[in-house]
């Protein structure tokens, strides 16, 4: 249309004119052309930015899990200094029951530990392991232990594991079931400076609880939820301040939208004593947050819920020391919402993670429509898709929190697959 009408102009112009209206209405054309093209420019070169972003993130296959001895479901990954990645599968290795794993820069897989299904645990379906300085891990599994009343299986109510670096393992904790608690879900434990280990119960007590495991094995509850307004299954791993405070989420309780309520934001201080941050009303706010948390240095807290919202899949979320809530995204079907994702932080502000579904919604859906996605968003509440999978054996349908590195690489689980995304 551009060249038609500048063609459309010079065939208009009877041959030898010269007058000053011709030249005036010649100029103003070119004049209006220019800015046309200058505006094209500007346009492109503002949108050019995120499209760049988007297309240069590289996405990597580091490993595919077969299910067998190597293992089957794995969890969340955590990265050591030196880049050697480590986590759990839920199922597989030697006797079927679960493994602990490590993954080396090339992609080869060593299992640490397979989990017999007894006394030594089975289904460590923890979040992320815990590492000390003499590269030790630490974590949970839903089941094995000893027996008792548990809510799911019938062998046993999980355990507090550690695995050296030779792959012997210790079993630090075995839950009965009672007042101790049952089952970590998805949560897996963090440690202080001091060996103590802290995590949460699912089940157990009246409505789950907040634990902590000291260096002598010695278990004590530290907050038993009652099941109501105060929080009800917590699933997810804990978070810990400078002064001791431990911070997480309830996937249901709160009693603000009905029935069990939507799940709370929490605090608990050294002394025990439990201060609700914010009751998820399943709203703008959203509702049903499943994952960690994770906090900046000024206090604030960012999780993401999988409900509710503007978008009505959920929200990424921010509250404030005094308890102050802000949506910071709202997710679509079409974009997928997090399952079981937390959220990483980098210094920026920048938050990472994925989506289980959405993306791509020609994928066949595992959920709903479409594979999932990495995404980013900005300090500034810009959002943007980094990676979006297909079907194409490459992994779909992440649902364990991303690991970065120093130099901004993420990693990741999708499926079967083990992931890393160069931004």
């Amino acid at each position: 249309m551009f060249l038609e009408n500048r063609n459309t102009d010079v065939i208009s112009e009877p041959s030898g004119s010269k007058d000053k209206g011709v030249d005036m209405k010649r100029s103003h054309a070119t004049y209006g052309r220019l800015c046309l093209l200058m505006l094209v420019v500007q346009l492109l070169a503002f949108s050019q930015p995120v499209a760049a972003r988007s297309a240069k993130a590289r996405y990597q296959v580091l490993y595919v899990f077969r299910g067998g001895a190597d293992g089957g479901g794995p969890g969340a990954l955590v990265l050591d200094e030196t880049g050697i990645l480590y986590g759990t599968t839920t199922s597989g290795g030697a006797f079927g029951h679960g493994t602990v794993f490590k993954l080396d820069k090339t992609g080869k897989h060593t299992v640490l530990y397979s989990f017999k299904g007894g006394s030594d645990g089975d289904t460590p379906n923890s979040t992320r392991l815990a590492r000390d300085a003499g590269a030790n891990l630490y974590g949970t599994t839903q089941n094995g232990g000893s027996s008792g009343p548990c809510v799911i299986g019938d062998g046993g109510c999980g355990i507090v594991f550690k695995v050296d670096r030779t792959g012997k393992e210790t079993v630090l904790y075995r839950f009965t079931g009672g007042s101790d608690g049952s089952q970590p879900l998805n949560a897996g434990v963090i440690r202080d400076v001091l060996g103590n280990l802290f995590g949460t119960t699912a089940y157990g007590g009246q409505g789950g609880n907040v634990f902590k495991l000291d260096k002598h094995r010695n278990e004590t509850v530290v907050y038993d939820f009652l099941g109501g307004s105060d929080g009800d299954l917590p699933m997810a791993s804990l978070v810990q301040d400078e002064a001791g405070n431990l911070y997480g989420t309830t996937y249901v309780g709160g009693s603000t939208c009905g029935g069990n309520g939507c799940g709370i934001v929490f605090k608990v201080d050294r002394a025990g004593t439990e201060t609700i941050l914010h009751r998820f009303t399943g709203g703008f706010d959203g509702g049903y947050p499943d994952a960690e948390l994770v906090r900046d240095s000024a206090g604030n807290l960012y999780g993401v819920a999988t409900a509710g919202g503007n978008g009505g899949a959920g929200t990424v979320f921010k509250v404030n020391p005094s308890g102050e809530v802000t949506s910071l995204h709202d997710f679509t079907d079409a974009q997928g919402a997090p399952t079981y994702s937390g959220l990483v932080l980098d210094k920026g502000g920048n938050l990472y993670g994925t989506t289980s579904f959405g993306g791509d919604l020609n994928c066949p859906p595992p959920f709903g429509g479409g594979c999932g996605t990495v995404f980013k968003l900005s300090a500034s509440g810009k959002y943007t898709v980094l990676h979006v999978f297909e079907d194409d054996g490459k992994g779909e349908a992440p649902e364990s929190t991303l690991a970065r590195d120093a130099a901004g690489n993420l990693y990741g689980i999708a499926g079967t697959v083990v992931f890393k995304l160069i931004p």
